[in-house]
């Protein structure tokens, strides 16, 4: 590959001054390339992924149309904070702690059958704390915004 070099000559700064003090040489390489330039949303050649970008909604089904409906009281919150402590509570009273995000329940389960139930009291204390704590990872992975 052969390499060409153009040579600039940059005068003062002040195109009224023309003198020679100010006068530089600038020599540029044609051997540097830069990326091709992509497009957003396409893929690239030879990828089997599409190229779209963004955060990926991880609900699909029946989640996504009970978070959907929730929309309006979303726009008309003042305090974002609470709104999603609220939604989070109704999601979990609805959804259960069973399901991870992207899953949905099977198609003819009652969904009122998912509510949680309470802790057992019967349990070895050990197996109480370990529920607890799952269901906490559960809200707190509910609310995050990675």
């Amino acid at each position: 590959m052969s390499e060409s070099k153009k040579n600039y000559n940059v005068n003062c700064h002040n195109p009224a001054r023309n003198c020679l003090k100010h006068t530089t040489s600038l020599t540029l390489s044609s051997s540097i390339t830069m990326p091709k330039a992509r497009r957003l949303g396409v893929k690239a050649k030879g990828s089997s992924t599409p190229g779209v970008r963004g955060r990926h909604n991880g609900f699909t089904g029946v989640k996504l149309e009970f978070l959907d409906s929730l929309k309006d009281e979303y726009l008309a919150s003042s305090d974002a904070g609470s709104f999603y402590t609220t939604t989070t509570r109704a999601f979990i009273d609805r959804f259960g702690y069973d399901l991870e995000a992207g899953e949905n329940p099977a198609l003819g389960v009652d969904i009122n059958s998912l509510a949680p139930k309470a802790v057992d009291p019967s349990l070895p204390e050990e197996d109480q704390v370990a529920l607890i704590e799952r269901r906490n990872k559960y809200k707190e992975a509910l609310r995050a915004v990675s």
